[in-house]
């Protein structure tokens, strides 16, 4: 099942990209001087439900998804500030790789 899951959030990473610019999360918020490395408040309610419903859509179990989308989320917050989330989204959209830094965190939260 980990390995199911780490499979999904692998692809969640271009996921995240085209929901999160589709939609102007990254494209279009202004960074906030809050807490959370400067991500927008509505940055984590639309990462989390992108993030459930590809796992979803996979097949993941609900209690998984749960836990691995907000563990996922927390440190995407801590470990990089929204300017370099926008930076690598960009980045990833244009090559459709994930990229090392995100991969490292999806895999951090597979434990």
């Amino acid at each position: 099942m980990i390995k199911k899951l780490a499979s999904v959030f692998l692809k969640y990473s271009l996921v995240v990209v085209s929901v999160s610019l589709s939609n102007s999360v990254l494209a279009q918020s202004t960074p906030s001087s809050s807490p959370n490395n400067g991500y927008p408040a509505d940055f984590g309610p639309e990462y989390l439900k992108a993030c459930a419903n590809n796992a979803k859509s996979q097949g993941v179990k609900p209690e998984m998804i749960d836990a691995y989308c907000s563990c996922t989320l927390t440190k995407l917050q801590s470990k990089m500030s929204f300017e370099r989330m926008r930076e690598i989204m960009a980045k990833t959209q244009e090559t459709r790789k994930p990229s090392p830094e995100i991969q490292e965190i999806f895999k951090s939260c597979k434990k």
